[in-house]
This record gives C-alpha cells, sequence and structure tokens, in this order.
C-alpha cells in the first residue's frame, strides 16, 4: 500500500507554493505557480491537502517561505527535515553539498560535482538539480553554470529572482566561455 502524505498549498508574495511531508520529513516542494490549482496539482494525488492548521515544524515552514518571497532574509531552510528516500548515492551527495552552499552565495554545477566526490560529473549535478524534489529547501537555484545561470526547469526568471532575493550578485567568470554572445 502506498504511504499517504499530508499536504498544503499557500500564497506568497510570488505566487502559490505547495508542499508535502510524511513521517521522515518532507518529500515535495513547488516554487510559486501562477493558482493555486497549479501548485496543488503538482504534489497531488499522493498528497491529501490540509484544509485546516498546518502542524509543526511544517506551519514555520509555510511562514519562512512567505518571508523568503517577501526578500526577508536570511532564512535557514535547512532546519527542515528532508526525506530522500530512493535517492542514489551520488544524487544524495549532491543534495547534501548544495544544501551547505550558504544564503547569497552559489556555486557552479562543477564545484558541486567536486564537492559531492566526482569532478567530472558537472551535467550530472544538472540533472540532480532537475530532479531535486524540494528545491528552495535543497536550494538548486544556487547552483550556476560557469558560463551563466544554467537551467531552471524554464523559469529562469524565478531563479534570478530568487537570487536577487539573497543579494547573490551572481556573474559568470571572466575565463568562462560565453554562450550568449
Amino acid at each position: 500500500m502506498a504511504e499517504t502524505l499530508d499536504g498544503t498549498v499557500f500564497r506568497t508574495a510570488e505566487g502559490w507554493c505547495a508542499f508535502s511531508w510524511g513521517p521522515r520529513g518532507l518529500r515535495r516542494f513547488v516554487l510559486p505557480r501562477k493558482s493555486q490549482w497549479d501548485a496543488a496539482e503538482e504534489i497531488a494525488p499522493a498528497a491529501v491537502l490540509s484544509p485546516g492548521t498546518v502542524p509543526a515544524p511544517w506551519d514555520a515552514l509555510v511562514k519562512d517561505v512567505t518571508r523568503y518571497f517577501q526578500g526577508e532574509g536570511p532564512i535557514d531552510f535547512s532546519r527542515f527535515p528532508v526525506d530522500l528516500d530512493g535517492t542514489s548515492g551520488f544524487t544524495r551527495r549532491v543534495y547534501e553539498a548544495m544544501k551547505k552552499i550558504p544564503w547569497g552565495c552559489v556555486a557552479t554545477y562543477g564545484e558541486l560535482a567536486a564537492s559531492a566526490g566526482n569532478r567530472k560529473a558537472a551535467r550530472a549535478v544538472g540533472q540532480a538539480c532537475s530532479r531535486n524534489p524540494v528545491a528552495l529547501v535543497i536550494p538548486c537555484h544556487r547552483v550556476v553554470a560557469a558560463c551563466g545561470l544554467g537551467g531552471f526547469g524554464g523559469r529562469l526568471d524565478l531563479k534570478r529572482r530568487m537570487l536577487d532575493i539573497e543579494g547573490a550578485g551572481y556573474r559568470p567568470r571572466e575565463d568562462a566561455p560565453r554562450v550568449d554572445k
């Protein structure tokens, strides 16, 4: 029988977010969407949405995410438990390394690959970022390409906004090949 997860949908200054959780921690986080229905669809049908009060510690996550998108910070999301059950060894190491990127800082895919134990696996880091089930809590928006922002599921405007909120002031390395010329 499949595990039933609890979930919630809430409004932020950037749009509607949602997340689901189980007994071992946060399972899925949805970055801002245009409508509550779009956000809810991302975590359903695996999660039963809580119509009332969200229990601790998840009520604090709602407050922190709301503050984050209002431009307040720094906010440390690492205190929230994350359930990475089923995540492979390398991907798990990438996520652990990502959680160590401080507020207002960025790391390149190559730097993160080296931190995770395989300096030649920058593309694999990009794949791990694209599959990150709890974006923001595991801050994949802080991972960039040496020559530009990199990817973000087609939402580079949101990635730029999140880096701006954190004051990351990202610029490509001067010696990096340019892809925008």
